[in-house]
């Protein structure tokens, strides 16, 4: 099981594949290849699991966590972030998304539990809110 966070080295490509069932078509279309991201395997502690950090040029763009037949996705987004999405054209269920995310000192998370692609959009717009993309 993946989300068992005793194994010293992070998943395999097959383990996460297999573990994630349908939800694997959200971690192909986040981690496509031509989206020029780089990744780096993280575990912040014994007792948690491993997450994908996913980067664009030195900025992580989003956290992935794998897990029994979901996907977590995390996008930690600025307020200058947030404030261009709330001021742009997101549909008011992503603005009401925004608004409701946990404020932390290093922005607001916007997280999701993946079961399949469906929601894929909605994380490309922000973590192109988050790298100052045009919506």
């Amino acid at each position: 099981m993946l989300s068992k966070p005793k194994a010293d080295a992070p998943p395999s490509e097959a383990a996460v594949r297999r573990a994630l069932g349908p939800a694997v078509a959200a971690w192909d279309a986040l981690l496509d290849p031509a989206r020029n991201r780089t990744r780096e395997w993280k575990r912040y502690g014994k007792k948690h699991p491993w997450s994908l950090r996913v980067n664009e040029g030195k900025r992580t763009v989003l956290w992935l966590v794998p897990e029994e037949g979901v996907l977590r996705v995390a996008v930690i987004l600025g307020e200058k972030a947030v404030a261009r999405g709330l001021a742009g054209p997101l549909s008011q269920k992503l603005k009401r998304e925004l608004r409701d995310a946990t404020a932390y000192p290093e922005g607001r998370a916007v997280r999701y539990r993946m079961r399949s692609a469906a929601r894929v959009r909605d994380v490309e717009r922000l973590v192109d809110l988050k790298v100052g993309r045009a919506q």
